[in-house]
């Protein structure tokens, strides 16, 4: 991605300095005059005032598209810690959060994008399951051919796993009905019976004895 243009007149902190439109942007499912703020703050004044400000879609674009993290767009200043990393303070709806690593969510970001579809699908699935919305990772399962046995990045457990070991009954009768393996190991040698037994689950161990 190019460098932004130089700001023009009326630009002012409350724009995005990379596209120069406000920060304060229209809920996407709301009509009228209702506003919320979508702001990354960039130290990139050395800890005085008058860090640029931008777009989280804005400033991730950017850096994914080969923008050096290491210097802000606008006015080159440095943007990274001491550690090297490219910590930002967050505004938006949930709030105001400081010392957030966009770098390392950006790097996150750009990992997962490489992956295949597949990849994608099983960690949408194991995502749900976590969040016991049933109804979405059984779609998975059913209509996309997801692997029920398939694993987080780390540790190798499977869904089975973690649904053990939060004594969770519905997601391991879910998950046995679609042939979940209950002898798979994960990275530790447990399959999911001695993971429930190590956090001394009670209703899911009759489950997978």
């Amino acid at each position: 991605m190019p460098l932004p243009t130089p700001a023009p007149p009326a630009y002012s902190p409350e724009d995005c300095a990379i596209c120069f439109e406000s920060l304060h942007v229209a809920p996407r499912d709301e009509e009228g005059s209702s506003y919320m703020i979508d702001d990354v703050e960039l130290y990139c004044n050395n800890g005085r005032p008058n860090n640029h400000h931008f777009h989280w879609s804005c400033i991730t674009d950017y850096v994914k598209s080969g923008g050096d993290r290491a210097k802000c767009p606008l006015c080159r200043g440095h943007a990274l810690d001491a550690r090297g990393r490219m910590i930002v303070g967050v505004t938006n709806e949930g709030g105001v959060q400081g010392g957030v690593d966009l770098g390392d969510i950006i790097d996150e970001e750009i990992f997962e994008e490489s992956q295949p579809e597949s990849w994608r699908l099983e960690q949408a699935f194991l995502g749900l399951m976590a969040q016991c919305d049933y109804a979405e990772a059984e779609e998975l399962l059913r209509d996309r051919g997801v692997d029920v046995n398939c694993t987080y990045p780390t540790g190798g457990q499977t869904a089975l796993h973690m649904a053990a070991m939060n004594d969770d009954v519905e997601g391991v009768e879910l998950l046995l009905r679609y042939g979940a393996d209950k002898a798979q190991l994960d990275e530790a040698g447990w399959d999911a019976l001695r993971a429930a037994r190590e956090v001394a689950a009670k209703e899911v161990p009759r489950l997978l004895a």
